[in-house]
């Protein structure tokens, strides 16, 4: 939600403040510096300082991924076996990490591939479609993201 504002914003010419980010999705702003942070780290955004400043896209939207959002956000993709051990409950329990290791691949893979198909300007595209109509804020929004 972040990227999607600033993306936004910069097409005004203009970054956002941490705090304007944080009033607009409704979280603490030292969070949302948390969260560019680590964004920044990543390369997908710069930050200016001073009374004009503000974070900004590091690149064009059509070249940010939803995968290199969650990556900058996540260490590891969901679908991780739980850390511990399944325990003697019944005797194929043992085996059951092993049983399920190439569904979890599969699983992780494709989340993966899909996450790398669509870009911060799809979103954005389809957040444009379904926003504000006739000056009335849309309460329910669905996206309209390719899939």
């Amino acid at each position: 939600m972040a990227l999607a504002t600033i993306a936004q914003e910069m097409r005004k010419g203009k970054p956002v403040t941490s705090n304007a980010i944080a009033a607009m999705v409704g979280v603490h702003p030292v969070h949302v510096r948390r969260v560019m942070g680590s964004l920044r780290e990543a390369g997908l955004v710069v930050s200016q300082s001073g009374p004009t400043g503000g974070w900004e896209l590091a690149r064009d939207p059509k070249e940010i991924t939803l995968y290199d959002i969650y990556l900058a956000l996540e260490s590891d993709l969901p679908f991780e076996m739980p850390a511990r051990s399944p325990g003697a409950c019944c005797r194929f329990a043992p085996f059951l990490p092993q049983a399920l290791a190439g569904a979890m691949e599969s699983a992780k893979q494709a989340l993966r591939q899909h996450l790398s198909s669509v870009t911060l300007e799809q979103v954005l595209a389809s957040m444009e479609k379904c926003g504000p109509r006739n000056g009335v804020e849309s309460s329910l929004m669905t996206f309209d993201l390719p899939y």
